[in-house]
């Protein structure tokens, strides 16, 4: 993945992957030997975002905190200069041929968690960080509450998805909160919604570069895309043939 700036340093020896920090919001630990340290835990950060379910303009506002937590420490030595290139990010496309097979494998495989996943990123076009939004009230009134360039937005559950969902919560017995939770009741975190939907796009052979959420949430906008230039063609199809027996009619030639 290119980066720019010194987000483009060495990282880590090779085979010696330290894995992100184990504190909690991936702060790097002052202990970490000053500039050096934030440069090999950097080498991780650029590495990781996409095989984590991370894209990097994510890992770009995750550092920005991190350096502003530091600056408010008096660590200025520790902060990360640079971030992640995110201009020539390449975003490869889930066909429609590709997207039906993760179904099918899905459904018989017997992962109807998973399958449902794929679904809701498909047809409604939400992001990963916006899966736990997905409820059961959200569920019932048909639409879930998203947030799109900071403004508030209803996204409508196709019907038959809805149907789907609303099977399913009542087959496991979730009453309330969110739809998608672990074995223990809790919501799914990003990185295991990504690790399911990786382990299927293999089982299904698709390539494992479109098993993320991205690209299903890809798939959607393309399909709306598509569906609205079809539309717009239609429109000026019927506004030329209305024009054109209007000019039958009261045409001036019609008239001489």
């Amino acid at each position: 993945m290119p980066v720019s700036g010194q987000l483009g340093g060495p990282g880590p020896p090779a085979g010696d992957d330290p894995g992100l920090p184990p504190q909690a919001g991936g702060v790097l630990p002052l202990s970490s030997g000053g500039q050096a340290g934030g440069c090999r835990y950097t080498g991780v950060l650029a590495r990781r975002p996409a095989a984590e379910g991370y894209s990097p303009g994510t890992a770009n506002t995750h550092v920005s905190a991190a350096n502003g937590l530091l600056a408010y420490l008096g660590r200025r030595d520790l902060q990360l200069i640079g971030q992640l290139d995110t201009e020539e990010e390449i975003q490869p496309e889930l066909s429609r041929t590709e997207y039906l097979r993760l179904l099918t494998t899905a459904r018989n495989l017997g992962r109807e968690r998973t399958y449902l996943m794929v679904k809701v990123f498909a047809l409604t076009g939400i992001r990963v960080s916006e899966l736990n939004r997905v409820t059961v009230r959200a569920v019932e009134e048909g639409r879930v509450l998203t947030a799109c360039d900071g403004r508030a937005q209803y996204v409508l559950i196709p019907a038959c998805l809805r149907k789907e969902l609303t099977v399913y919560l009542r087959r496991v017995g979730i009453t309330a909160g969110p739809v998608f939770v672990t074995r223990s009741g809790r919501p799914m975190r990003r990185t295991q919604v990504s690790g399911e939907i990786r382990t299927l796009c293999r089982d299904a052979r698709v390539d494992g570069d479109k098993s993320n959420p991205r690209c299903l949430r890809r798939l959607y906008q393309v399909t709306q895309e598509r569906i609205r230039d079809s539309v717009q063609i239609l429109a000026e199809q019927a506004h030329e043939r209305m024009l054109e027996e209007e000019q039958l009619t009261v045409g001036w030639e019609q008239g001489s």
